[in-house]
């Protein structure tokens, strides 16, 4: 919720109060009116004890005003003298007090660190610190209500609630350990009970949640439901139903509770976009919301369609509705009708390719069968093949050797050949010398022995 923007509603007349560059701007029905126009580096809203707005406002320089607007329109400005925290504090939320004077909810960042509470009665200043002080994701802390404030604080992981009674009576409970991934806090008194929603985003995931407060005590958390891009949450009673609105893209999601938070609708999605540009306080006395959400021009958004008297938006709506499901059912219905057609053609078509894959399947079997054999033969010829050549390899090392033999003995049977000749020239030579040596002695024969011969004569 912008601490800067709020709604005030009467009987007859809406009030938007709103802080845009450094001035303040009131509209009400429809027509703009500046009220304060330079240095407002701060501002909250609130209505006095006389029923009439109050606007707190700061400048640049620390000094803290209130400004009331009476009937008539006419404003009254008052300078305050706040302690020194309180100057220095850039944000802060101003309250009313049924029994006291004006006091604020601020943040100190600095020195003594925490969230502190700040009185201006008559004659004096009180001054109290209600704890440890870390800032949320989307706002410092979170104050709801006018009278009894309501206040949500981060100190640490812990999400902690303070809800006031009085100046300094309040209750405290923890209402959530993950106070650092919670984007946004919506609440609203309805039937005896505080109803709390928030919206915790972890992983791109965001979870709208709520818990309720009773007697002091705060109920076990419950998960309404999940969406992604989450930006705002909004709470408020209607017609006896406790309404949760979360903000989606500018698409509305919603639950409702009839028994007061016991029991949720299933999430339903809301008839129109939801263009709004902030939530604003709201403050009215006949209807249960402690916040709203705006449009451009500053009007409540979603809880205006929620009144009793626009019960015909959602009656023409929910006729709409009626006939689509009335159309949707007709359609289911012819659906069916295909479907079952389709479903039947395929049974018969499924018994078909039944057949058709059984004997592709005994066709397949002897194929495989059949390449196993032949895998098999396969195999055979190549270990013959494999056989053949180591056989093939041993033939050629005995042909080799072989023809190695062969040629030792051609260089043989040549030298036995010339031997041969040799031998031949030498057994010619031989019978020469024999047939001479024959002539030889015969003719030494003839000479020895021719004396002898002439002696017979």
């Amino acid at each position: 919720m912008q601490n800067d923007t709020a709604v005030i509603r009467t009987a007859n007349f809406t009030h938007a109060f709103y802080r845009s560059g450094e001035g303040i701007f009131g509209k009400s029905n429809g027509e703009r009116i500046e009220l304060i126009n330079n240095d407002v580096s701060d501002m909250s809203v609130g209505v006095g004890k006389n029923g009439f707005p109050v606007i707190f406002h700061k400048n640049g320089r620390g000094n803290c005003f209130l400004t009331s607007i009476g009937a008539g329109g006419q404003t009254e400005t008052r300078m305050l003298s706040p302690s020194a925290a309180f100057s220095e504090a850039d944000y802060c939320v101003y309250c009313q007090g049924e029994n006291t004077g004006a006091w604020f909810v601020y943040a100190n960042k600095t020195g003594d660190r925490g969230i502190f509470a700040e009185e201006y009665a008559a004659g004096k200043n009180s001054l109290m610190k209600l704890g440890g002080f870390e800032p949320m994701k989307k706002a410092p802390f979170y104050v709801f209500g006018n009278n009894s404030p309501i206040l949500f604080s981060r100190n640490g992981a812990m999400l902690n609630l303070f809800i006031f009674s009085g100046w300094n009576r309040y209750s405290k409970v923890t209402v959530s350990n993950k106070g650092a991934f919670i984007t946004d806090i919506s609440c609203v008194e309805y039937g005896g009970r505080l109803h709390i929603a928030y919206i915790i985003e972890e992983n791109h995931i965001c979870s709208l949640m709520y818990k309720y407060v009773e007697n002091g005590l705060i109920s076990a958390p419950r998960v309404l439901f999940n969406c992604k891009g989450a930006g705002a949450c909004v709470s408020f009673a209607s017609q006896g139903n406790i309404f949760i609105f979360a903000v989606c893209k500018n698409k509305g999601i919603y639950v409702f509770s009839g028994d007061n938070g016991v029991n949720f609708s299933t999430a339903s999605r809301f008839f129109k976009p939801v263009d709004y540009i902030c939530k604003a306080k709201f403050i009215s006395e006949g209807e249960n919301a402690l916040e709203v959400l705006i449009d451009s021009h500053y009007n409540p958004l979603i809880i205006d369609d929620f009144a009793p008297g626009r019960a015909d938006v959602f009656r023409s709506q929910y006729d709409r509705l009626k006939k689509k499901i009335v159309s949707y059912e007709n359609d289911i219905r012819d659906n069916t009708d295909k479907v079952k057609e389709i479903s039947d053609a395929f049974a018969k078509t499924q018994q078909e390719n039944d057949k058709i894959l059984y004997s592709w399947r005994v066709r397949l079997e002897e194929s495989e069968t059949e390449l196993h054999a032949a895998q098999e033969r396969e195999a055979e010829a190549v270990q013959r093949c494999v056989r053949l050549e180591s056989e093939n390899v041993r033939l050629k090392g005995e042909v080799q050797a072989l023809i190695e033999e062969s040629r030792k003995y051609k260089e043989q049977y040549e030298q036995a050949l010339e031997i041969s000749e040799q031998s031949a020239r030498i057994a010619e030579e031989n019978e020469t010398l024999k047939r001479a040596k024959k002539i030889l002695e015969e003719e030494l024969y003839r000479i020895n022995n021719s004396d002898n011969y002439d002696f017979e004569e």
